[in-house]
């Protein structure tokens, strides 16, 4: 019906019928604000911005699976009740802070030593947990 009505569209170039053409503005051009970052784009980017780009599109955490914003990921990652969690690694069975190991297969916990990885400097908990309770109040066996 427009074979030869058609223009370009001025944004992306398509051929486009010129009857369509405030439609198609509509459709894929015109301005939209990410309601995650308030970040304004055009139509047809937005899906993108928010699966792939938006600083506050949700992200499962890797130690412990919750969705939290990928611009507080890092924070979130460093609180003691998230990075610190512990976890046997499935190799040498040594107990880790999640932070310091990796999960293999979507499964299992390696530490960085069995992955050939470096290891940071900071000991595993297992090294620095007190051998007993009493231990820990100053009242170990001398």
């Amino acid at each position: 019906r427009c074979h030869r009505d058609t223009v370009a569209c001025g944004h992306c170039d398509e051929k486009i019928c010129r009857a369509d053409k405030e439609s198609h503005f509509d459709k894929l051009h015109a301005p939209e604000s990410c309601e995650l970052c308030g970040e304004t784009m055009e139509k047809r980017l937005m899906a993108g911005h928010v699966n792939d780009v938006c600083p506050n599109r949700k992200v499962l955490c890797l130690y412990c699976g919750l969705p939290i914003p990928n611009s507080a990921m890092e924070q979130h990652q460093d609180d003691a009740n998230c990075g610190n969690m512990t976890e046997n690694c499935a190799e040498c069975h040594t107990r880790f802070r999640k932070r310091e190991m990796q999960l293999v297969d979507g499964t299992l916990w390696i530490c960085r030593r069995h992955l050939g990885l470096p290891v940071p400097q900071t000991p595993s908990l297992r090294h620095n947990a007190p051998r007993d309770r009493g231990e820990e109040l100053g009242r170990g066996d001398d």
